[in-house]
């Protein structure tokens, strides 16, 4: 059985669930309200108040109903399945490329740095995609806050669609 480290909730009673092998995965908890139990949840105040059950696996509100880790395992959509790390990434380029892995990596530290710069400068960046910088609007225990955001070009979104 997989560990749930972290669950969120999304809107149209969609949760955002993160397992600790790295995969994400969305659940849908909406065909669950025509239960009796899982009714009061259709307040989206309280359907925002989910956390993990820690005991059994599962994710949990205060007012009583529960998910079991098994449902959602069945029910999910997989977001991510794995998640490739700088230095894998860097060694396959390398390796596409035929230049040393300590060139690509050195790349990445540079480009990384020069994004940050220009994010700091709140300059919108083409590349590929258009990096930028979002305003989050505070939410009930959570100041307001930016944070980097990427938007894919239309090339990489028909790629992805078409994989499916």
């Amino acid at each position: 059985m997989r560990e749930i480290i972290e669950v969120i909730p999304r809107d149209n009673y969609k949760l955002e669930i993160a397992f600790e092998d790295g995969e994400r995965a969305i659940v849908d908890v909406k065909p669950l309200m025509r239960r009796k139990v899982f009714q009061p949840l259709k307040d989206k105040s309280l359907f925002r108040q989910v956390e993990i059950d820690h005991k059994f696996g599962g994710v949990q509100w205060p007012n009583g109903p529960d998910v079991c880790i098994d449902w959602i395992e069945a029910e999910s959509k997989i977001l991510t399945t794995r998640r490739l790390t700088e230095a894998e990434l860097s060694a396959q380029i390398a390796e596409k490329k035929n230049v040393d892995k300590k060139v690509v990596e050195e790349f990445f530290k540079s480009l990384i740095e020069e994004i940050r710069q220009h994010l700091n400068k709140n300059t919108e960046i083409r590349l590929g995609g258009n990096f930028s910088i979002v305003k989050r609007s505070a939410k009930k225990n959570i100041p307001a806050t930016k944070a980097p955001s990427l938007t894919a070009p239309k090339s990489l979104k028909k790629a992805v669609k078409k994989s499916k």
